[in-house]
Formats: C-alpha cells, structure tokens, sequence
C-alpha cells in the first residue's frame, strides 16, 4: 500500500489529476485505488474559530449579498484553520493499519450538518 498526494490551491486541477494518475495509469496496471479528498474534512460552521464564523456571517450577510460583486466580501475556504487535519490524519493512518472498514465525513459545503458514510476499502489496496 502507499499513498499518492496531491497539492495545490482551490480550483488548480487536483481532482482532475487525481482522477488521470487513477485511470491513465493505476488501473491499467490494475492498481486499485480511491481518492480521498480533504474537502471531506471541513470542520462544521460552529467549530470554526470565531474570527471565521463571525467573517463567514458577514459575507452571507443580505447587505452583502446584494452589493455588486466586485465589491463584495468573498469568504476563502482555503484556510487551513477550517480543516480537520486530525481527523484526515486518523483517517490515513487507520486505512495504513489495514482497516478495511472506515468512516469518512461527508461535506455539505454549509448547506445542513455534515452527514458520514462508511467506505468499504479493498483488501488489495
């Protein structure tokens, strides 16, 4: 088993080539794998440091909202603060250990509390 990690900034295509290394090259090799995204591990709205719940507030804000675009309070969700590293990092390790069965949050992007759901990991990962 090993894992592959892919970095970079919101919208730079690590998706995209996550899924290119997955299809054009893991599984013509008939490597199995999954990927596992970090925008799984955004902490929920109330467990943000206050300084971002209050700046998120703001932003959806009606005032704001309605104020032409480029004069509007954009929220950044690449803040690192908003992840859970603890619980991705818990998640790596326990797939490490062998376990074949985890629990992986769900993210809503702030619509209704995250959800979980259990993935199945293939024994020959």
């Amino acid at each position: 088993m090993f894992f592959i990690g892919v970095c970079g900034s919101s919208a730079s295509g690590k998706t995209t080539i996550s899924k290119l290394i997955q299809q054009e090259y893991l599984e013509r090799h008939n490597i199995k794998s999954i990927i596992i995204s970090l925008d799984m591990f955004y902490k929920e709205t109330e467990d943000y440091p206050e300084q971002y719940r209050i700046y998120k507030k703001l932003c959806r804000s009606k005032e704001n909202l309605e104020k032409p675009l480029e004069q509007r309070e954009i929220f950044n969700f690449d803040i690192p603060e908003l992840l859970d590293m603890d619980k991705a990092r818990k998640l790596l390790i326990d797939i490490s250990k062998g376990s074949r069965e985890v629990t992986i949050p769900v993210y809503n992007y702030g619509k209704f509390p995250n959800t979980t759901k259990i993935m199945n990991i293939d024994p020959d990962i």
